[in-house]
C-alpha cells in the first residue's frame, strides 16, 4: 500500500512540475511577443517620425542651399577689385558665414577665418567650381545633413568666391532637427541597445556600435525578412549580451531604404524569467515536501489501521486461545478415561475391530486436543543464524512419500545455501504445514517448488504448487483459526505458520495466478531478539 501512495504523489508531483514547465514556457512566449510588440510599435513611430523629419531636413538643407546661393550670387556680381580683406569679413559677418574667401587666379586669397573650414574641402569647392554656376558640398535636399560642412562656390571671370557656414550652426541643425540624431536619442533609452537603418550596401544611420552588425547578404535572417517584406524578431547577440532584434522593411524616404533594425535589452524579461523559475522551484519543493508529509500521513494512517487491527486479532485470539485451552482441558479428561476403558476392554477381551478403531480415533481426537492445548501457550523463539538447506531438505524428506502417492514432484531451487536468524524447529513447523497443503492442493503430475533468494538483507522463501487457485474472496480469510477449504482440514495448519513466521519478525504472503498459488515467506536480515508470544 505504501507504494501505491508513493507511487501516486510522485506522478502528481511530477505532472505538477510538468505543468509548471509549460506555464513558465508560455510565459516566455507572451514576454517575447510583448517585447516583440514594444519594437513594433517603435518601429512605426520611428517609420512616421521619420518621414516629418525628412521633410523639415529637406526643408532646411534647400534652405541653406538659397542662403548660399544668393551671397555668392550677389558677389559674383561685384568687382573683385574693390573688396579688401576687412570688406569680406564685413560681408561674412553680415550674412553670418563662418568662412568667405576670394581666390583670384593670381594673387594671395582674401579670407576670413581660414583655420576653422579644413583646408581639403576648400580646394574641392575650388576644384568643383565651374563658370557662372553654383556648385555645393553638403547639401543634398534628398539625404539631408549628409556632412558635417556646408559650403558653395561660384566662379566668375578669373576668380572664384566660396562660402561655408558656421561650424557650429551645421553642429547645432544636426544635434537639433536631424533625423541622425533623432534615432541617436531614442537609442539613450536604457532598454533600446540599438537603433540601426540599413540597405543592401550599408548601414545608413544608426546608434552605438551599430558597424559590428551582419550585412544583409551576409545573414539568412534578414534576407528573409527583405525577399519576404515580413517583420520578424529573434533573439541575437550584440556586445556580448543576448538581446531581442526585431526588423522590418523601411519604406523608402528620400535616399533611406532598406530595413530598420531595434536591438532591445532582455533585462528585465530574463529578471521576470528567473523570478519565474525561482517561484517554479520553490513549488516543486513544496509539492516534494507535501507529497513527502501526505505520504507519511497515509502511511501512519495505514500502520494505525493495521495495529488495530492485528490488536483486535490479538485479543480475539487470545480470548479463542483461553477459550480453547479449556475446552481442551476438559475433553482430554473424557478422552484419557475413554482410552483406560478402552486398554483394559482389550486386556481382558483381547483387541478387535471396534476397539482398535476406538483407540485410533480417541488419539486423533488426542493429537487435535494437543493443538489447542499448544496454540493457547507462549513458546519462545530461540533464533540462530544458519543455513536453510538442511532445514528445507528435512522437510523435503518428510514430505515425500506423500507426495509421491499423488505423483507431485518436489523441487529444491534458489540459493538455499544461504543463512538466515531462525529457530529450526519452530520454522519447520511453519514450512511443513505450508508445503503439506501445497502437495495436498496439488494436481497429480505437478511440482511443489521452494525456492530461496536474497534481496538485500532480507531472506525470501517461495513456495508454488500447481492446483486449483484459492478463491479471492476466501483469500483474506486463508490465515484464520479453524478456517479450511479442505473437507477434513482442521484450520490450524497456515494458521500456526503466519503465527510462527510473525515470530521471527517475518511477514507471509499468498496469492494465485491461473493454477499456480504462491507463498512467500519472508524473514527479515537483521538478528530478531528472542521473544515469547
Amino acid at each position: 500500500m505504501r507504494k501505491h501512495y508513493t507511487v501516486i504523489a510522485i506522478l502528481a508531483t511530477a505532472l505538477l512540475i510538468f505543468l509548471g514547465y509549460l506555464g513558465i514556457r508560455q510565459e516566455k512566449r507572451f514576454l517575447l511577443e510583448l517585447l516583440r510588440s514594444d519594437a513594433e510599435i517603435l518601429s512605426q513611430s520611428i517609420i512616421l517620425a521619420s518621414r516629418t523629419i525628412f521633410e523639415a531636413d529637406s526643408l532646411t538643407e534647400s534652405m541653406i542651399e538659397d542662403r548660399l546661393s544668393s551671397v555668392l550670387l550677389f558677389l559674383s556680381e561685384q568687382d573683385e577689385e574693390e573688396f579688401s580683406n576687412e570688406d569680406i569679413a564685413e560681408l561674412a559677418l553680415m550674412h553670418n558665414l563662418g568662412y568667405l574667401g576670394l581666390f583670384p587666379e593670381n594673387g594671395k586669397p582674401a579670407t576670413v577665418n581660414p583655420g576653422e573650414i579644413p583646408r581639403g574641402l576648400i580646394l574641392e569647392l575650388m576644384l568643383s567650381a565651374s563658370q557662372d554656376s553654383l556648385s555645393f558640398l553638403g547639401i543634398d535636399p534628398a539625404f539631408p545633413q549628409c556632412g558635417n560642412a556646408k559650403g558653395g562656390s561660384i566662379k566668375n571671370g578669373g576668380v572664384i568666391w566660396i562660402a561655408f557656414l558656421p561650424p557650429e550652426e551645421v553642429k547645432e541643425l544636426r544635434e537639433s532637427i536631424g533625423f541622425g540624431q533623432f534615432i541617436r536619442k531614442l537609442g539613450q533609452f536604457p532598454s533600446v541597445r540599438y537603433i540601426t537603418i540599413q540597405d543592401t550596401s550599408a548601414i545608413l544611420v544608426g546608434t552605438g556600435f551599430v558597424r559590428r552588425l551582419s550585412r544583409i547578404e551576409t545573414d539568412p535572417f534578414l534576407k528573409r525578412v527583405v525577399r519576404h517584406h515580413n517583420a520578424k524578431g529573434r533573439i541575437a547577440s550584440f556586445k556580448g549580451e543576448k538581446i531581442f532584434e526585431f526588423v522590418q522593411p523601411f519604406p523608402q524616404i528620400g535616399t533611406f531604404g532598406g530595413i530598420i533594425r531595434i536591438g532591445l535589452s532582455l533585462n528585465e524579461y530574463n529578471s521576470l524569467i528567473k523570478d519565474f523559475y525561482i517561484a517554479w522551484f520553490i513549488l516543486i519543493l513544496v509539492l516534494i515536501l507535501v507529497s513527502l508529509l501526505t505520504i507519511r500521513l497515509l502511511y501512519a494512517r495505514e500502520k494505525i489501521r493495521q495495529l488495530e487491527t492485528n490488536l483486535t486479532r490479538t485479543e480475539y485470539l487470545r480470548s479463542l486461545s483461553q477459550l480453547t485451552a479449556e475446552v481442551a482441558h476438559e475433553i482430554r479428561n473424557p478422552l484419557n478415561s475413554i482410552s483406560i476403558w478402552v486398554q483394559r476392554v482389550s486386556d481382558e477381551r483381547g483387541e478387535n475391530e471396534f476397539t482398535l478403531k476406538i483407540q485410533k480415533e480417541v488419539e486423533r481426537l488426542n493429537g487435535i486436543v494437543s493443538q489447542f492445548i499448544a496454540l493457547a501457550k507462549t513458546a519462545s523463539v530461540k533464533m540462530e543464524e544458519q543455513s536453510l538447506e538442511p532445514l528445507l531438505q528435512d522437510i523435503i524428506g518428510i514430505l515425500s512419500p506423500v507426495a509421491s502417492e499423488k505423483n507431485v514432484k518436489l523441487r529444491l531451487g534458489g540459493e538455499p545455501e544461504k543463512t538466515a536468524h531462525f529457530d529450526y524447529e519452530k520454522l519447520k513447523i511453519a514450512l511443513l504445514n505450508i508445503l503439506k497443503n501445497g502437495v495436498e492442493a496439488s494436481f497429480p503430475d505437478s511440482t511443489v517448488s521452494i525456492d530461496v533468494e536474497k534481496k538485500g538483507k532480507d531472506t525470501i522463501i517461495q513456495i508454488t504448487n500447481e492446483g486449483n487457485p484459492i478463491p479471492h474472496k476466501k483469500g483474506e480469510q486463508l490465515f484464520e483459526p479453524y478456517f479450511s477449504t479442505k473437507e477434513k482440514g482442521g484450520g490450524l495448519g497456515l494458521f500456526t505458520a503466519r503465527r510462527i513466521i510473525e515470530e521471527h519478525c517475518g511477514r507471509i504472503e499468498a496469492t494465485s495466478k491461473g493454477n499456480l498459488t504462491t507463498f512467500r515467506i519472508i524473514l527479515p536480515g537483521f538478528p530478531p531478539t528472542s521473544s515469547s508470544r
